[in-house]
């Protein structure tokens, strides 16, 4: 029967089981199978190749569609990102402006009174011995940690090493270490602004 029939007969009858499928016909409701084994056997083939279209077409999605939730989590992590570093580089902003500032009260202070309110980091962890007319620049210096490291107030041992610390301690002053330490965070957040705001940016242009 295969042989008698026209090749425009085959594809008709081809087609015809892409669109049995596509219409929810089943496999099993092929309509040659009564009438000649080679015709269902195109008719199968037909509709065996729209199930193929079908599942690579469902696999394109899936991929696709895969492919854009991970874009979109990146992009979401790269916005949460962006967003902590600028708050990480406000936090390093405000502390470099601190120690720009406290630094500043000093030579205020100085200009108005004479007296250099010394500001060395000891007094971070000693209650400052001295006292100056309120207001004064020892009234900016945090009391955290005051009475937390008695052995740098009154050692009981090593006193070597404790001569040493201590006269780096009250050399360094507290303007610096605030400057110092604000440069950090500023750094890392400025740097996760740029790296992040690059990216965003490529992204926004596709």
């Amino acid at each position: 029967m295969l042989k008698n029939s026209s090749k425009k007969d085959q594809d008709s009858i081809f087609y015809e089981g892409k669109n049995a499928f596509s219409n929810g016909i089943d496999i099993s409701e092929n309509p040659y199978l009564k009438i000649d084994s080679s015709l269902a056997s195109v008719w199968e083939s037909g509709w065996n190749k729209a199930l193929e279209s079908r599942r690579a077409f469902e696999i394109s999605n899936k991929t696709k569609s895969n492919s854009k939730k991970r874009e979109l989590k990146s992009i979401s992590i790269r916005y949460i990102a962006y967003l902590l570093g600028i708050l990480i580089s406000l936090v390093g902003g405000l502390t470099i402006i601190f120690g720009i500032f406290l630094f500043g009260y000093q030579v205020y202070f100085w200009l108005r009174t004479a007296t250099w309110a010394n500001l060395p980091i000891s007094y971070l962890f000693i209650k400052p011995s001295v006292i100056y007319s309120s207001p004064s620049p020892l009234d900016l210096a945090p009391a955290w940690f005051h009475n937390t490291w008695l052995w740098l107030e009154s050692p009981s041992d090593w006193h070597g090493i404790h001569r040493v610390v201590k006269f780096f301690f009250d050399l360094i002053p507290l303007s610096l270490v605030w400057v110092v330490v604000g440069m950090f965070p500023f750094g890392w957040g400025l740097t996760l602004i740029v790296k992040n705001n690059e990216a965003l940016k490529k992204h926004n242009e596709n």
